[in-house]
């Protein structure tokens, strides 16, 4: 599909919550979502299901660094993607000057800064040059969850936190899945490439496969326990499930940045391990 934009679409990893509103202005749903990409025009928005398809306009509060904004939209497009997620364009309808100059802000900001991919699925036309830049923003993209909560938690306006968060730890499992797999069927396939590799390496790879298991199996305990809280609203053990997450998210960090540094150390400058890892990616 061929589209003309107004305005240049920036990578963005914000969150969004939203109301919908019916044509006679009386609130009909609400949720959490993520901004992809974002403009002065319009962001796209990745939600955890589907939209009523009648919807049409979109009432949005869209936190963007320390800022938030409140902003009025329409569903310009709908992509419904994998894992029970859908993908919505959405054009601003009117935005006034002060959350103009935020979104400029933030945008010109990314024009200084590398440019990040919001989701983690390697797609067959991907070619790696740099291992340690490819890793090292990957890792970048799953350690901002980490930001993203402890934000999240301090706010002020802590209205619906447990649903907040049950929507980031979502997200967040949605990204891992994807990069998990990625490193399972290509990079560690990679590090073990060649002749001569030693036994010290492949413990460490199977140390890593073993993190990634139990990284998955404490997240889904914590959407579990999540889902339990917001669907029964008890307020009991909210606080004890808020310093567990930390914890989560802690070792989650300390496995990305072991990661990063071992395996940038057994690819990085081997040019036979990359061109492999690029074979499995072709």
């Amino acid at each position: 599909m061929n589209e003309i934009r107004e305005y240049i679409r920036y990578d963005s990893l914000n969150l969004v919550s939203y109301i919908i509103y019916s044509e006679d202005g009386v609130s009909i749903s609400q949720g959490i979502g993520r901004t992809l990409n974002m403009s002065q025009g319009g962001i796209l928005l990745e939600i955890e299901g589907l939209l009523d398809e009648d919807i049409k306009n979109i009432s949005m509060t869209i936190a963007i660094d320390e800022n938030v904004i409140n902003v009025d939209g329409r569903v310009a497009f709908t992509l419904i993607t994998t894992a029970g997620f859908t993908e919505y364009g959405i054009q601003f309808m009117e935005t006034d000057i002060k959350t103009i100059e935020i979104i400029e802000c933030f945008i010109n900001s990314s024009l200084y800064e590398t440019p990040k991919k919001p989701r983690l699925l390697r797609k067959k036309d991907s070619r790696i040059d740099s291992f340690n830049l490819t890793i090292v923003k990957e890792h970048e993209i799953i350690l901002e969850y980490i930001d993203s909560y402890r934000k999240l938690v301090e706010n002020i306006d802590n209205s619906n936190l447990i649903m907040k968060i049950e929507n980031l730890m979502t997200f967040l499992k949605k990204d891992l899945v994807s990069h998990f797999f990625f490193e399972e069927n290509a990079v560690f396939k990679a590090a073990l490439y060649g002749y001569h590799i030693d036994e010290a390496t492949h413990d460490i790879i199977n140390k890593f496969k073993n993190d990634h298991t139990i990284l998955m199996t404490k997240l889904d305990e914590i959407l579990s326990f999540l889902r339990i809280i917001k669907n029964e609203d008890k307020k009991e053990g909210e606080d004890s499930l808020i310093r567990k997450i930390f914890v989560f998210l802690g070792h989650t960090k300390k496995h990305c940045r072991e990661e990063s540094e071992i395996l940038t150390s057994l690819i990085n400058y081997d040019w036979e391990k990359m061109r492999y890892l690029n074979s499995l990616l072709e």
